[in-house]
C-alpha cells in the first residue's frame, strides 16, 4: 500500500513546478476523493496521461476556441473543474468564475452570464434545472450561450426540454462518467428534443472503449439488453490512495481478454443498449445516490451520524427530488438523556459534512424496525411515508 504522508511533510514540499525532465505521464498529477462507503473518503489518483486524454478529447468535443468564456460553478475537488481550468487553458479561452453564493439564485445566475457573456457553460443538471424553472430566462440576452454541458446526474427530462425550448440556440450534451474514469461516454441532444425518457449517456469517447456486462457475465450486444457499464483506455485511474484492496474491487482484468492482463473499471452503473447504439442509465449497481451531481454513499452520512454521542442507531435513506436527484432522509434512535432536536442533529452533521451531504429529513424513533436476521429493516422505512420536507433553500426565489 502507499505510504500516508504527515501534513507537516507536505507542508515542507517546495510549491515550485517540478522540472519538466522528472515528470512522465504516468506521474500522479492529482488526487480527487470521494464518499467511501465505510465512511472513509476514497482518493481517486489520476496521471497526467489521464487527465490530458480527457482534456484534449473534451476541448475537442466542446468546440473550445480562443475566443470563448467558459464557466461552471464547480469547485475545484469536484472533477468537472478539471475541464474548467485545464481544457480552457488548452484552447486558450478566458475561464470566468461565477461569483460565492450566486449558484443558488437562478436569477442572479442568469443575470451573470448576460453580464459576462458566458459562451461555454458545465454543470450538474440541478443547477440547470432551476435556471430553466425559477432563472426568468426571457428577461436576458443568452444570445452569447452556445455550448451548455450537463454531466454527474440525471437531467429531468421535462426541464431539459423546457430548458432547450427557452434556450434554442445552444448545442447540449450530455456527458457521463464517475471521477475514477473521467468522461467515457457523450451524447448531444438532438435539436428540439422533447422526449419524455432520460437523455441517453450516448456512446464511448475518442480513445475509450465502454461495454456493458450481464449478471451472468456476457457481454450486451443486444438492443434492450441490461448489464453494468465496464470502461477501458488511458483516462483511466491509478487506483485509490492507499486503498489497494478496493481499488481491485473496480480495477479488475478484462472478462473478455483476460490474457492480456488489461484491467478495467467496472463503474458499479447498470445500463442498457439502445438500437442506435447509445448507452441508457438504469441507475446504481449498489446504495450510492447521486445529489446536486455529487456521488454520497448513505453509508458515510450514517458515520458522521453515528459521530453523535447521543445517537444510538441511524439509518439514511434517499428521498427523489425532481430538482436534486435525491434528498436524504435520516431516522434515528436517541438515548433518553439526549434531548436530541432537529437542529442539534443538523449542526452535528454539519461540523463533519459537506452542505450536500447533510439531512433535510430528521425522524426519531423509540426503535429502527429490523428484519428476520436483525438487520435494520431499510426496505420498511422506504415504503414509509417521510416527515414533512423542511424548506431547503434552493433558490427557488430572488429578490435581490
Amino acid at each position: 500500500p502507499l505510504a500516508q504522508w504527515p501534513r507537516a511533510a507536505v507542508a515542507g514540499e517546495s510549491a515550485e513546478p517540478l522540472p519538466a525532465e522528472l515528470a512522465i505521464e504516468t506521474d500522479l498529477a492529482y488526487i480527487l476523493y470521494t464518499s467511501g462507503s465505510t465512511g472513509t473518503p476514497k482518493g481517486v489518483m489520476i496521471s497526467h496521461r489521464d487527465s490530458l486524454t480527457f482534456v484534449e478529447w473534451a476541448a475537442a468535443a466542446a468546440g473550445l476556441i480562443e475566443q470563448d468564456r467558459v464557466c461552471s460553478p464547480a469547485p475545484l475537488h469536484f472533477d468537472l473543474s478539471v475541464f474548467d481550468v485545464f481544457a480552457s487553458c488548452q484552447a486558450a479561452a478566458c475561464l470566468t468564475v461565477l461569483p460565492d453564493g450566486a449558484a443558488t439564485f437562478p436569477v442572479s445566475i442568469a443575470r451573470w452570464l448576460e453580464a459576462e457573456r458566458i459562451s461555454v457553460w458545465y454543470s450538474v443538471p440541478s443547477v440547470l434545472t432551476l435556471l430553466a424553472c425559477y432563472g426568468n430566462l426571457q428577461q436576458f440576452d443568452l444570445s452569447g450561450l452556445r455550448t451548455v454541458i450537463f454531466a454527474g446526474e440525471v437531467f429531468p427530462p421535462k426541464h431539459l426540454a423546457q430548458l432547450m425550448a427557452e434556450l434554442p440556440r445552444p448545442r447540449y450534451l450530455n456527458w457521463y462518467g464517475p471521477t475514477e474514469t473521467n468522461v467515457c461516454t457523450a451524447f448531444e441532444m438532438p435539436v428540439g428534443w422533447a422526449d419524455a425518457r432520460a437523455a441517453p449517456i450516448g456512446k464511448a469517447c475518442a480513445n475509450t472503449e465502454v461495454f456493458a456486462v450481464t449478471s451472468e457475465g456476457r457481454r450486451v450486444t443486444e438492443p434492450g439488453e441490461e448489464g453494468e457499464l465496464y470502461v477501458r483506455g488511458p483516462s483511466l485511474m491509478r487506483g485509490y490512495w492507499g486503498e489497494s484492496a478496493k481499488t481491485s474491487e473496480v480495477l479488475v482484468r478484462n472478462p473478455f481478454r483476460a490474457e492480456s492482463g488489461e484491467l478495467v473499471y467496472r463503474t458499479g452503473d447498470l445500463v442498457t443498449l439502445e438500437p442506435d447504439g447509445n448507452y441508457a442509465y438504469l441507475g446504481r449497481r449498489d446504495g450510492m445516490v447521486k445529489i446536486r451531481g455529487y456521488r454520497v454513499e448513505l453509508g458515510e452520512v450514517e458515520a458522521a451520524l453515528y459521530r453523535h454521542p447521543a445517537i444510538q442507531e441511524a439509518a439514511v435513506l434517499p428521498v427523489p427530488d425532481e430538482l436534486l436527484g435525491s434528498r436524504l432522509r435520516a431516522i434515528i434512535t436517541a438515548g433518553a438523556a439526549g434531548n436530541l432536536t432537529r437542529e442539534n442533529v443538523l449542526d452535528h452533521c454539519r461540523r463533519w459534512l459537506p452542505s450536500y451531504m447533510v439531512p433535510d429529513i430528521i425522524e426519531f424513533r423509540e426503535a429502527l424496525p429490523r428484519t428476520s436476521t436483525g438487520k435494520v429493516n431499510r426496505v420498511s422505512l422506504t415504503a414509509e411515508q417521510p416527515a414533512e420536507l423542511e424548506p431547503a433553500g434552493d433558490g427557488r426565489s430572488d429578490n435581490r
